[in-house]
């Protein structure tokens, strides 16, 4: 059987709540409160950086002052493989001393991408 409370306490069955409740009141106590509903198991894997290489040939080399040389495109912060966190990064925080894990207008880790050479002389 379905039942509700009506605003003098009585419960009653198959009849719909008929107290409102404004949603300041809702909000403004869920806020305060560790809510199941907002706890999220923030396990992820990251794509943290991939870099490809590729070393010149010693023949090349032998033509200049330079022993060796390898020229790279690095990207860092590419993409997530795995995450359980819906809408927000899994390592953004909202951190203070009273609220420590709670995430609030967190921004994603910036992605970049870009190039390097490498010589030895």
């Amino acid at each position: 059987m379905i039942g509700s409370v009506n605003g003098e306490g009585e419960v009653t069955v198959d009849r719909q709540n008929d107290v409102g409740v404004r949603p300041s009141e809702y909000y403004g106590r869920i806020s305060g409160e560790i809510a199941e509903e907002f706890v999220y198991d923030a396990n992820f894997i990251k794509l943290r950086q991939l870099r490809l290489s590729y070393d010149l040939p010693s023949s090349v080399m032998s033509r200049v002052p330079v022993r060796s040389a390898s020229v790279s495109v690095v990207g860092r912060n590419l993409f997530y493989l795995y995450d359980s966190v819906p809408n927000i990064s899994p390592e953004s925080s909202y951190n203070s001393e009273a609220t420590p894990g709670f995430e609030q207008a967190g921004v994603p880790q910036s992605r970049s991408i870009g190039a390097s050479v490498n010589l030895r002389f």
